[in-house]
């Protein structure tokens, strides 16, 4: 939101869309794709996560993920312009979208 201090912002924040790679620890090597969605009548939050995330480039070079959402729910996942991953919303997200 406007006025947010970056310098703030910690792995305690709240998010909405999370995406990018994740190398954060043993057994973690992914590109992470994950939707938060709070109720408007019941407040609770739901995360919805990509099920088979692709991997993340082994690389020291710079890289770029690029996340694409089509207005028919489908999703792209690009890896220095190359597609790595082509799902769905509503049949490839643990749970669904509906």
């Amino acid at each position: 939101p406007e006025g947010t201090d970056l310098r703030q912002v910690s792995d305690q924040t709240d998010y909405v869309l999370m995406f990018g790679p994740d190398r954060c620890g043993p057994g973690t090597d992914r590109i992470h794709f994950i939707l938060r969605h709070r109720h408007p009548r019941t407040g609770r939050v739901t995360e919805h996560r990509l099920v088979d995330p692709p991997a993340a480039k082994d690389t020291r070079d710079a890289v770029l993920y690029t996340l694409i959402v089509h207005p028919d729910g489908g999703v792209e996942i690009f890896v220095d312009m190359n597609r790595v991953r082509k799902a769905s919303l509503l049949t490839d997200l643990t749970p669904p979208i509906n």
